[in-house]
């Protein structure tokens, strides 16, 4: 009876942490405080048995979240290593609505051994923030003068190369004219 049960809690405890070994996956931001229109980078990372393969991350319920926009996809980087196999992907995200939102978790669907599976990332929380606003200048304020810039010998190179040019032009037209006529005798 002993053996029995101390096989079975052996079996159990193999098959959880089996099960656990598998395939973990993290999902971090550089910054969970942004300001208004500022890009955060979200860093996926997925560590796993060297057996099994990863089919789909399916990055589309982030796309769909309708306050974060994604701006950039980086392509899978994959570190080989005897235990284990960890890829990693980077996405830009930004925000352009104040307050917190939340960034929808990450599922991942893989085979083990021939079984399909599915694994999620945790949630991500991301405070956006806007420019603080002061009611004195909300007023309205007089129409500015107009800037004038010095004038500089810049300002007319393009026009003076122009006018050498037209007279080099000129110049040619003349001489090639003088010299297709010949002195009659």
């Amino acid at each position: 009876m002993k053996r029995s049960l101390f096989g079975i809690l052996i079996l159990l405890f193999g098959c959880l942490i089996h099960g656990q070994a598998q395939i973990k996956v993290t999902a971090k931001l550089d910054s969970s405080n942004i300001l208004i229109g500022d890009q955060v980078r979200m860093k996926l990372q997925l560590s796993h048995l060297p057996e099994l393969n990863i089919q789909d991350i399916d990055i589309s319920a982030i796309e769909q979240e309708p306050k974060i926009e994604v701006i950039k996809i980086t392509p899978l980087d994959t570190i080989y290593n005897k235990e284990e196999v960890i890829v990693e992907q980077n996405i830009i995200l930004t925000s352009f609505d104040s307050g917190y939102h939340f960034i929808p978790s990450v599922p991942v669907r893989y085979v083990y051994q021939g079984e399909e599976g599915q694994i999620r990332s945790e949630q991500l929380a991301l405070m956006v923030r806007t420019y603080p606003i002061e009611t004195d200048s909300l007023a309205l304020q007089p129409i500015k003068d107009i800037i004038s810039e010095p004038i500089s010998f810049w300002d007319f190179l393009p026009y003076l190369a122009i006018g050498l040019g037209a007279l080099l032009l000129i110049g040619l037209i003349v001489w090639w004219i003088r010299s297709k006529k010949k002195p009659e005798e």
